[in-house]
């Protein structure tokens, strides 16, 4: 409740994280009363119906924030969940990861989360939600990583 009343203060629209213990009618009772919509982040759920089951199926006020580092992560097939997630697909983190089981992150397209496949995914979904590019590089110069992922995600993007 307090996130949403600062959403709501600060007229933000909509936010991603996890709904802390409420279940789906309860979180969407709140989104709906606040006037700002929630997309759950997928982190351990290996299917898109394990995703969806989180939000209820999705509705008008909760839907999904992919994270194509996090599917690469649990080995799911990051361009067909999200397909199957659909319209509750509202905000995406592009990441990749060096290998399944684990999660360091790489330079985008280097990994194993199928990022291009996953955009090109997006794309077919007519998702015009939000996009944010997440990475935690400790083995190389974020600066560096920032730059060339920027030019990565706006070559797929066209």
């Amino acid at each position: 409740r307090k996130t949403l009343e600062i959403c709501q203060w600060l007229g933000i629209p909509q936010i991603k994280g996890g709904i802390n213990g409420n279940t789906p009618e309860q979180a969407t009772e709140m989104c709906r009363e606040m006037g700002v919509r929630f997309n759950v982040e997928n982190h351990p759920q290996k299917t898109a119906q394990e995703i969806l089951n989180v939000v209820g199926g999705g509705n008008d006020w909760l839907g999904v924030c992919i994270d194509t580092g996090w599917l690469g992560t649990q080995a799911a097939p990051g361009p067909e969940t999200i397909e199957l997630c659909g319209k509750f697909v509202r905000h995406t983190h592009i990441k990749d990861v060096k290998a399944a089981g684990g999660h360091s992150t790489c330079l985008l397209g280097d990994g194993v989360a199928r990022v291009s496949d996953c955009i090109a995914a997006l794309k077919r979904l007519k998702y015009s939600g939000w996009y944010s590019w997440e990475d935690e590089p400790e083995d190389r110069n974020p600066f560096d990583s920032a730059e060339r992922n920027l030019r990565w995600i706006e070559t797929q993007l066209g």
